[in-house]
């Protein structure tokens, strides 16, 4: 078995910096999740010295893909895309556990979005937690409410999950329909609800080889939508007095890097006071929303619950996040004086 990214995993196999960041580690205690454990069993399979056993191949599964360990890294190394290559490598040699075979087989055959002509086209919100509501319905009536022509597609991509899965050739299909699909529509703006389809379409074509969207086609972010809908006087926020502070999801955070609208959309609300994470932006806690279709579950759930706790400490009574999954995931964890809110639930509440 060999697994691709072979100068990155001798790198990380003995360094020790990004270990007290890794997310995994960070919930579960163990020292064998981390990026340098991984990195040393990585290193000794490719050379023939070990073999992938039940607990390698678990810790392998359970990172949450949250690149807190490629944005730690002083050298620029980006462990995130040994795992992928290690979960590759266990495809090919039929070594991936049943649950996510089932996971894979479930994303793939998933009906694939399509999508009308128009001028402005949203991308279906995928969530994967139970009691997450997707923002598409949501942001379809802000943008028709703001005068913009716009239209949803009619069902998410799992392209991210399936990537992150290491699956790789279900991924390269679902990108290149994808893109086929935003092509066929004609749009000029494409706006992404999940951060994940932004960093798909952006930097996925390169790493499958698939053909990337033309320049003249626009891929946003919601938030960056809604502050670009401000600005422009489309879109009037309401005056409230409470105390707001925001969650910079796994994507905005360390995919995308693009964190700055959430919070300048707070800071526009008449009489709000908002305070600011003590861990934000590129350095934002993880809280698992962005790994809930290729991760554990339970380590999912510990990792929102550290996050909820952090954000608490702000004193702030409403926290608003970019994705329905990290809403929902907050959420279950929140006592009934805190609201978690998506930041469609909150533009909607500007347009009743």
């Amino acid at each position: 078995m060999r697994i691709r990214q072979e100068k990155t995993i001798d790198r990380c196999r003995f360094c020790f910096m990004c270990r007290h960041v890794c997310s995994v580690a960070r919930v579960t205690h163990e020292e064998s999740v981390t990026p340098r454990s991984q990195g040393l069993v990585m290193s000794l399979i490719n050379r023939d010295a070990a073999t992938p056993e039940p607990d390698v191949i678990k810790n392998i599964y359970d990172c949450t893909q949250c690149r807190w360990c490629r944005e730690w890294c002083e050298g620029g190394w980006d462990f995130s895309a040994c795992i992928v290559a290690a979960r590759e490598a266990l495809r090919e040699e039929k070594l991936v556990p049943a649950a996510v075979l089932e996971r894979i087989d479930r994303l793939a055959g998933q009906p694939r979005p399509e999508a009308q002509q128009t001028e402005t086209l949203i991308l279906a919100e995928p969530t994967w937690v139970d009691g997450a509501a997707a923002q598409t319905g949501q942001a379809e009536a802000i943008l028709s409410r703001a005068g913009i022509a716009c239209a949803a597609a009619t069902a998410p991509s799992p392209v991210f999950a399936l990537y992150a899965l290491g699956a790789r050739a279900e991924a390269t299909a679902s990108l290149s329909h994808l893109i086929s699909a935003i092509r066929d529509s004609g749009c000029r703006t494409v706006v992404a609800l999940s951060p994940a389809d932004v960093f798909a379409l952006r930097e996925l074509p390169a790493i499958l080889d698939v053909t990337a969207l033309p320049e003249s086609m626009t891929v946003i972010s919601w938030a960056d939508q809604v502050q670009t809908l401000i600005q422009s006087k489309r879109l009037a926020p309401k005056p409230v007095a409470a105390a707001f502070t925001w969650h910079d999801d796994d994507f905005s955070a360390r995919y995308t890097h693009e964190t700055a609208a959430l919070p300048a959309i707070l800071k526009l609300i008449p009489e709000a006071t908002v305070a600011d994470p003590t861990w934000k932006g590129n350095h934002a806690r993880s809280s698992g929303g962005a790994s809930c279709g290729c991760s554990d579950p339970a380590i999912i759930a510990k990792l929102a619950g550290q996050r909820l706790f952090e954000l608490q400490a702000t004193g702030a009574k409403r926290i608003i996040t970019a994705t329905a999954d990290d809403a929902a995931l907050l959420a279950g964890s929140a006592p009934a004086s805190v609201s978690v809110e998506t930041l469609s639930e909150l533009a909607a509440s500007w347009i009743l």
